[in-house]
């Protein structure tokens, strides 16, 4: 099957493989585990700000951020991937939490 012969579906499911293997495997080997990553992240950005910072605001904050670099340039793949794993990390977080309670 061409490229273009694939279906939506079929291109939102490479799309998801793609970003499970930055977030689940190639980012943890390079960067360590992305909770513990943005625990360190909070910390320090609230020391910056003099204000609380939490894990789940970093990855909304990484959010935000690759949306800014897509108003620049919005045809960019990898701008894509890094949103959703900054969001993939923000709803592990969260479920974490949930789980928790």
């Amino acid at each position: 099957m061409s490229q273009s012969e694939r279906s939506n579906v079929e291109r939102r499911q490479e799309f998801l493989k793609a970003v499970e293997g930055l977030v689940c495997r190639d980012r943890n080997v390079t960067h360590g585990d992305a909770e513990d990553n943005f625990k360190v992240i909070a910390s320090l950005w609230s020391s910056y700000l003099n204000g609380p910072i939490e894990s789940k605001d970093v990855a909304a904050m990484m959010c935000l951020f690759k949306v800014s670099r897509l108003i620049n340039n919005i045809d960019n793949l990898e701008n894509w991937h890094d949103l959703a794993g900054y969001a993939a990390c923000g709803g592990g977080i969260v479920m974490k939490k949930l789980d928790s309670e």
